[in-house]
């Protein structure tokens, strides 16, 4: 089971495994275009999601995927992940991990938490520091919220309007949360499936 609300972007395709520039309606998008056809671009391009299960299709046509084009921060979408033997949190926002853990916790559900973080000094534009992370969290270990990893004030940031949000972005970009890189990406799902195929066959 795969959620995701965001939809492919032109500036999103390096990082997307096997995305093509048909996602994201390259045609539309071109930045030679109208604005008007741009935003149609934005509103009607292939959901991510749907990226995620056309790649585990082609590694396993008989695989079963469900493809939820929507947040996992809305109540009827993370219901239905409460049944999984595990999940895998690739989110940007600490209401996602709030979640996550609380699940994690209240439905004895194992996962791990991934992601790959690029900070820049927000005076000089100077890359400080590129790394990946990988987070193992159970019922009785990896508390996200007890090791301090989900932000107080950032939680309340995000609780902001998101005309307010927008106002605060460090990038111009609407369709980019933050700044990603497909290698940090990889090097931390990488991890993370091993931990989960550790888990799975108690190696």
């Amino acid at each position: 089971m795969l959620a995701d609300p965001d939809r492919v972007a032109l500036s999103n395709l390096p990082r997307l495994a096997a995305a093509n520039r048909g996602d994201a309606l390259a045609w539309l998008a071109d930045e030679r275009r109208p604005q008007w056809l741009r935003r149609a671009a934005m509103r009607f391009a292939r959901p991510k999601v749907m990226l995620g299960r056309r790649n585990i299709l082609r590694a396993n046509p008989q695989a079963r995927v469900e493809a939820i084009f929507g947040d996992f921060l809305e109540a009827d979408i993370a219901a239905k992940f409460v049944d999984c033997d595990y999940l895998f949190l690739a989110a940007d926002t600490m209401r996602a991990r709030l979640l996550f853990n609380a699940v994690v916790h209240q439905y004895l559900i194992p996962g791990v938490q991934v992601g790959a973080k690029v900070r820049v000094d927000p005076k000089s534009g100077e890359v400080l520091d590129a790394y990946s992370v990988v987070r193992p969290v159970t019922s009785d270990s990896g508390c996200l919220l007890c090791n301090r990893l989900i932000n107080s004030a950032k939680l309340q940031d995000e609780s902001i309007s998101d005309a307010e949000r927008k106002r605060q972005r460090y990038i111009d970009e609407p369709e980019i949360i933050a700044p990603s890189v497909i290698t940090l990406n990889a090097v931390a799902t990488s991890q993370a499936a091993n931990d989960f195929l550790f888990y799975i066959t108690g190696l």
